[in-house]
């Protein structure tokens, strides 16, 4: 009976704890309520950056901040937020949306971009989309400190003209001045000298066109058109009313150059894979006064670069002033970006010969 006694009292004894522990961590688990709620899966680090889309017009390039999980390198991750495409109102993808980033390797400020072969098949065509889709990714990617140049890869392999128009078989540098004005870094007016290329300033896409008017001869007034571009490499026809000629230019990073050269062409077939029989190099990198060089007839050198020239075609500023000279005579060719050859004077000891744009079109 004593023993029936202690054990209902120990029995109580226990419920009397329990009942208290419980209603303690009830008490505490209700207090915790009003307190902040700790999640038992922190969040995800983010990280963001800007990509760079075409406007509407697909005349430059606008930002878009993205906030995405971190994972990876941050220059895949950016590639991979272009594919994506933009998510603002009025921006326009530059990627094909089935294109996909097979590999990207950075070496020695390079970044090797490795697409599927998407990104040419599914491509939509035009000198103006191909501009939009080579920059929005080289300049998305040159905001990173490590990348200087990026080169376009498909399926591993270089091509020479992914797109039609521009060379690929070289990386290319940022674009400041593709970048819409509104999304500037303060002072960056678009301008860069050391990112303007000479062939820039040669803008020949097939089917442009150039109409030159002259003075102190007859045959000073001339016409030019592509005929053939195809690659890093364009074919005009020049009329200048005696003759017809035929020209094929060669477009490389540092350089502009005649390596085939007809002098008498009436019916001009594509000569695009010549052989070739000139090596002229009409503008060549830096892009700076005092930049020299030669052949085996004259000298070239840059003498200007901010010139301004007025024409029938308009005024045209920040034209490039190239000195062509030998022993017997002095030639200027003054070159506006995105027009070409704007005026040409030749000066000697007894005649002064000009021929100055007066219109064109560039396709």
């Amino acid at each position: 009976m004593k023993k029936s006694c202690v054990l209902t009292l120990i029995i109580a004894l226990t419920l009397v704890l329990t009942l208290a522990v419980t209603g303690c961590a009830f008490k505490q688990k209700k207090t915790d309520q009003n307190g902040p709620v700790i999640d038992p899966k922190p969040s995800q680090e983010k990280v963001t950056f800007t990509l760079y889309f075409a406007d509407q017009e697909a005349m430059y390039l606008k930002g878009e901040e993205r906030i995405v999980p971190k994972g990876g390198s941050i220059a895949e991750l950016m590639v991979n937020e272009l594919i994506k495409g933009p998510e603002l109102p009025g921006l326009v993808a530059t990627i094909p949306k089935e294109t996909k980033l097979l590999s990207l390797e950075i070496k020695n400020g390079v970044a090797y971009v490795n697409f599927s072969k998407e990104i040419k098949t599914n491509h939509w065509g035009g000198s103006a989309g191909e501009t939009m889709t080579v920059f929005s990714v080289v300049n998305t990617l040159g905001q990173l400190p490590e990348i200087k140049k990026v080169q376009f890869l498909i399926e591993g392999e270089k091509q020479e003209a992914i797109w039609g128009h521009y060379y690929t078989l070289e990386p290319f540098e940022p674009d400041p001045k593709l970048i819409s004005p509104t999304d500037r870094e303060p002072g960056q007016n678009g301008v860069s000298e050391e990112l303007i290329k000479p062939g820039d300033f040669f803008p020949l896409t097939q089917g442009s066109t150039w109409q030159y008017l002259g003075e102190g001869m007859e045959y000073a007034s001339f016409t030019r058109e592509v005929l053939y571009a195809e690659g890093n490499k364009a074919q005009t026809s020049e009329n200048n009313g005696g003759t017809v000629s035929t020209s094929v230019y060669r477009i490389t990073p540092d350089a502009v150059t005649v390596v085939y050269f007809q002098g008498e062409d009436y019916e001009p077939k594509n000569m695009l894979n010549a052989h070739e029989n000139i090596n002229l190099v009409l503008l060549k990198a830096p892009l700076q006064p005092g930049n020299k060089w030669t052949d085996d007839r004259f000298t070239r050198e840059i003498v200007e670069v901010k010139v301004s020239v007025n024409t029938p075609a308009g005024k045209f500023d920040n034209c490039i002033k190239v000195k062509i000279s030998n022993d017997y005579s002095t030639l200027y060719e003054y070159y506006k970006q995105g027009v070409g050859l704007v005026k040409r004077e030749f000066q000697s000891e007894n005649d002064k010969i000009t021929s100055i744009l007066a219109n064109y079109s560039i396709k």
